[in-house]
């Protein structure tokens, strides 16, 4: 399964608990970037989160590794659009 909704939870914990001045994890924000640029470039990764999402759904779930489905879906969405435009 894409890493997506791990990567995204690990971000917005990171988030929440942030103090001004003091910097985001560094491994955070790049495990971030990193999913979703397999989640732009790759077909699997799309297919995959795609299946963890409707798996999810089946079970009553609203959410994957705390992240919203709705914002996986749309993620998906945005990734889809990528991959058509750049054919």
């Amino acid at each position: 399964m894409s890493n997506l909704p791990r990567a995204l939870a690990n971000f917005i914990h990171a988030v929440s608990n942030s103090q001004p001045g003091v910097p985001l994890p560094e491994s955070s924000l790049r495990d971030t970037l990193n999913a979703l640029d397999s989640l732009n470039s790759s077909g699997s990764t799309q297919a995959a989160l795609n299946l963890a999402i409707k798996d999810a759904e089946r079970a009553g779930d609203l959410h994957i590794d705390g992240v919203p489905i709705a914002i996986l879906r749309c993620l998906l969405a945005a990734a889809v659009t990528v991959e058509v435009c750049n054919g």
